[in-house]
């Protein structure tokens, strides 16, 4: 069982928005669950696993705005990011260039690779393709911490590749 289906089905959203203590503020985000959270549903049990929509009643939850985008279930390569590096780059880029066209603040993951790839890949892709991207990766567990009182620096988020403090303490 997937950390995000603990929550959503263990927990309940309706227990989760009793314990919360603050709110993300109308923090606009996009959902992305990448290929790993998205498996069949022979593998899961989920009836739709091309548009799951978990993460953003997660969100909506902790106060966060989640927008539609068309790449929330798109590969970023994960783990080809060591024999593959170029497409893994390219993947990375359209999912950042759909998030930032979208008007999203942050993207929002629940998947290492994923936020390896979506995080700390962002200088690169700058550096390579001549873009700008400079938008903060959150683990959703991370902003539910958020939510539950705990601080930026317990959750780790002081240690992300591209700033995410700055969108956080608006």
């Amino acid at each position: 069982m997937h950390a995000l289906d603990l929550v959503i089905k263990k927990v309940g959203l309706k227990e989760v928005s009793k314990k919360i203590s603050s709110s993300l503020n109308g923090m606009k985000v996009v959902c992305y669950y990448g290929c790993l959270m998205t498996r069949p549903p022979k593998a899961t049990g989920k009836k739709d696993y091309e548009n799951p929509m978990d993460m953003e009643d997660l969100m909506e939850t902790l106060g966060a705005v989640p927008l539609d985008w068309n790449m929330k279930t798109f590969c970023c390569g994960a783990s080809a990011a060591l024999t593959q590096t170029e497409v893994v780059l390219d993947l990375t880029r359209q999912i950042l260039d759909d998030a930032r066209d979208s008007g999203a603040q942050a993207l929002v993951v629940g998947c290492p690779l994923c936020h390896a790839n979506t995080d700390g890949r962002q200088k690169e892709i700058n550096a390579r393709h001549n873009t700008n991207f400079e938008i903060p990766v959150f683990y959703f567990t991370e902003l539910l911490g958020l939510c539950l009182g705990l601080s930026p620096e317990e959750l780790g988020i002081d240690k992300h590749l591209t700033n995410a403090l700055d969108l956080i303490k608006k």
